[in-house]
């Protein structure tokens, strides 16, 4: 995905397949579907993925802030633990929130879930358990 926004080929379906399948023959995956995670489902689907997606992020009514967050969710850079390890200004992956309610509850802290975007926006993460399922259920 963030090869295809790289490249401006996320706007262009046939050129979006071909970044996607390009990228999965580097990987050594190419005889898996190139339409096989959540997102790349989403950003194919017709009238839906890359057509609203543009439309929101040219949107001029919605905040830069919220559209700079999105674009860097679906580029993959949100500043989350995982990120910050990965370019080095973390020493840990681990989720901090997570850690924080083990601590409060006396657990362990070993074994932390990775924190990423998809982490935090999960019943899973446990600092964020709660928020999470009250936002599901819209309570």
């Amino acid at each position: 995905m963030a090869t295809a926004l790289q490249h401006g080929t996320w706007m262009d379906e046939e050129g979006f397949k071909r970044t996607c399948i390009r990228e999965k023959k580097k990987r050594g995956d190419i005889h898996q579907p190139f339409y096989g995670t959540w997102v790349a489902d989403f950003m194919l689907r017709q009238d839906a993925g890359r057509s609203m997606l543009g439309k929101y992020l040219s949107d001029k009514k919605i905040s830069w802030w919220r559209r700079r967050r999105l674009g860097m969710a679906v580029a993959g850079n949100t500043p989350t633990a995982s990120f910050l390890t990965k370019i080095g200004k973390m020493q840990s992956a681990g989720c901090r929130l997570c850690k924080i309610a083990r601590e409060a509850r006396g657990d362990s802290t070993d074994g932390l879930a990775d924190e990423t975007h998809g982490h935090i926006n999960s019943a899973g993460c446990e600092g964020m358990a709660t928020t999470v399922t009250v936002a599901h259920h819209s309570i």
